[in-house]
């Protein structure tokens, strides 16, 4: 799994709460590209690793293998349709607690990752500033023009984030 894939484990506990784990679903992916041995031991992995699914394991999420079908797809739906209704999380703390997003728990941990994204992105973008003015005194005009694309796409990314951050911020009345 990537990083990425992690912190999305990360918020999905978040958003549900370890007492409605029993509510979620895990699947595995990929049947068709693997033996089957090679995936009962992906799956053996990911089930026993804690940073993977083994943190939530003693909460018991039900576990299945996607077989990348229709009828597949369809069942793990009709499965979780049966289930009873239950108040998740960030339902509780925002609608019941009257908690903004951004004070939730899933909002705490989104706050920390779009901070640390920002971060990133005003040191590469300070480095493609300071690279800038040293390809001027070159006069080296591609490589100015692939800088300055650098340095537009660096601030489109760093007003993403900004606009992220206000829409953890703002109350949920007044979203679009």
């Amino acid at each position: 799994m990537t990083g990425s894939s992690l912190k999305n484990l990360s918020i999905l506990r978040s958003i549900c709460g370890m007492k409605n784990l029993p509510h979620v679903m895990l699947a595995t992916t990929m049947w068709p590209l693997v033996t089957t041995e090679q995936g009962n031991k992906r799956e053996a992995e990911l089930i026993s690793t804690s940073h993977f699914w083994g943190s939530m394991k003693s909460a018991d999420p039900i576990i299945r293998r996607y077989d990348n079908t229709r009828g597949g797809a369809i069942a793990m739906v009709d499965e979780l349709l049966q289930m009873s209704p239950i108040v998740l999380q960030i339902q509780e703390e925002m609608a019941v607690r009257k908690m903004a997003l951004i004070d939730t728990e899933a909002g705490q941990k989104v706050n920390i990752d779009l901070k640390t994204l920002e971060k990133k992105h005003k040191e590469e973008l300070e480095e493609v500033r300071k690279e800038l003015i040293l390809v001027a005194a070159e006069e080296d005009n591609d490589m100015r023009k692939h800088l300055q694309a650098m340095e537009k796409k660096l601030v489109e990314q760093l007003n993403k984030v900004e606009m992220n951050r206000k829409t953890l911020v703002r109350p949920l009345n007044q979203r679009a």
